[in-house]
């Protein structure tokens, strides 16, 4: 870990503690006060991605989640098709809905 990297890491690691403890002091970082250069996570984390990739808060907003604290798992694509496009442009969308993907179960 270092200065350029410590801002990705430094809410999962405070949440370990469950206090405040990840610190940058005279360009170095400290956990607890102590000089750091790496950090071993004992859990293992993942990224939570939200309902609505765009516009919900997932482990980009709230970082990431340990697995004890994961309840359940996804299992069904129900629909999939290109966002970008408006709805204006119908026949546009229509072609771009991804057939193989649309009630994909997940596993």
């Amino acid at each position: 870990m270092d200065v350029n990297n410590v801002d990705q890491w430094a809410t999962t690691i405070d949440r370990v503690y469950g206090e405040k403890v990840v610190d940058v002091q005279n360009g170095v970082v400290t956990i607890k006060g102590k000089p750091v250069k790496s950090y071993t996570f004992i859990k293992d984390y993942y990224f939570m991605m939200g309902d609505n990739r765009d516009d919900s808060l997932d482990s980009r907003f709230w970082g990431f989640v340990p697995s004890d604290l994961i309840v359940g798992e996804a299992f069904i694509t129900l629909f999939s098709w290109d966002r970008d496009i408006p709805f204006t442009d119908f026949f546009r969308l229509i072609g771009s809905i991804r057939p193989e993907r649309v009630l994909l179960l997940l596993h």
